[in-house]
């Protein structure tokens, strides 16, 4: 079976959620498959080849463009160039595949511009709704993008969509109102990145103090991370030599954010801290605290389980789904629940301790191998 996937969301230096999914996913997916062959596209008109992550089985083969992004968004969005046929021509260039062979299957990690030929199965992933939901977290370039990108009609003509928890599964559901048996739920795995550095190497390259909080993700309005400043304020935790940090990609309409981080004592934002240094980061942490007003899934809650770390989050879409009884649910617009939360976390060495231990429990469930292994089924499935 030849089958495509899109890749151009590893062409990022910094990989924030979609890009992380895809690379542990694929990671999963080549150890699992051997018999297909593979065709990854990407298209970019700046050289990341540095950047773009390389696999070395056989049946693994790279397809690149050079045309500029714009220009190539364009040219998907009036369906005059489908990617697999681009995929196609490179590859029979290369002599990977004969000529009379075909794309059988696209595999979309996320949402984008993409045109596809007659008969190719599309198997499309859909990470979250927030942008129909929460379209006020979204700057009027993204909200742009998104409408230009019509996910709706993009899922109605998939063959199978792809979800990360049973919450998006129903919540696809009642917005795009698709039938239930092409939306398919496929949970991600735990990261496989293990920590390299020692606390003291992390503490020396981030000026981390001895005992912190943590938020681990990127500083936009549906994180809703002021709830987290004005919980640890009222409770004086920095009197107590307990900072809060912060750690993230920059990302957007956060002006008023970065003002309050100023201005509240004991809060560091580290900006986007590099994978390796993760596990550390999580393993030393008193709790993740992750106010999110809607996730599709978290990948935060699940790294801090997986880590030993006590885990503060709200009772929003997919969160409780993922925790499962593993951690403290708030509701993200009290203040006062995350103060009372945060008090018999740090204040009960039981209570913190019952939920390390329920965190790594639950986090045992969640495997890449597993999600490889139902995508690929998936594929077998409908192709």
């Amino acid at each position: 079976m030849n089958i495509a996937i899109d890749i151009r969301c590893l062409t990022e230096q910094n990989r924030t959620g979609v890009g992380r999914y895809t690379h542990e996913l694929l990671n999963a997916l080549f150890l699992h498959d051997t018999t297909s062959q593979y065709f990854l596209f990407y298209n970019s008109w700046k050289d990341v080849s540095g950047i773009v992550p390389v696999w070395d089985q056989a049946n693994v083969h790279v397809i690149k463009t050079r045309i500029p992004n714009k220009l190539f968004h364009v040219v998907q969005w009036l369906k005059v160039l489908p990617i697999d046929f681009v995929v196609e021509q490179q590859a029979r260039k290369e002599g990977w595949i004969g000529s009379e062979e075909r794309i059988s299957v696209f595999f979309s990690p996320n949402l984008h511009f993409t045109s596809l030929r007659k008969g190719v199965v599309h198997v499309q992933t859909i990470h979250d709704l927030s942008f129909e939901h929460l379209p006020e977290c979204y700057t009027r370039k993204q909200r742009l993008r998104h409408w230009l990108l019509r996910p709706k009609k993009r899922a109605e003509s998939a063959h199978a969509i792809i979800v990360p928890s049973q919450a998006t599964k129903m919540d696809v559901l009642r917005t795009f109102h698709i039938s239930e048996e092409r939306i398919q739920v496929v949970y991600p795995g735990v990261p496989s990145l293990k920590s390299t550095s020692s606390f003291n190497d992390l503490q020396k390259k981030y000026q981390l103090p001895e005992q912190y909080l943590l938020f681990v993700g990127a500083l936009e309005p549906r994180k809703h991370v002021e709830v987290l400043l004005e919980a640890y304020s009222v409770l004086q935790l920095q009197k107590k030599g307990i900072a809060c940090i912060l750690a993230g990609a920059p990302g957007w309409k956060n002006r008023s954010l970065h003002s309050l981080i100023k201005k509240t004592p004991g809060v560091q934002y580290l900006g986007y801290v590099a994978e390796e240094d993760k596990p550390g980061l999580y393993e030393r942490a008193l709790c993740l605290v992750y106010p999110s007003l809607y996730e599709g899934f978290g990948m935060p809650v699940l790294e801090a389980m997986s880590a030993g770390t006590s885990v503060i989050t709200t009772n929003r879409t997919s969160l409780p789904e993922v925790t499962s009884g593993a951690a403290y649910l708030i509701n993200p617009l009290c203040v006062d629940e995350l103060t009372q939360g945060l008090e018999r976390i740090m204040n009960s060495l039981e209570t913190r301790t019952r939920y390390i231990q329920r965190g790594l429990g639950q986090a045992k469930k969640f495997s890449w191998i597993q999600s490889a292994q139902k995508l690929h089924q998936i594929v077998i499935s409908i192709s």
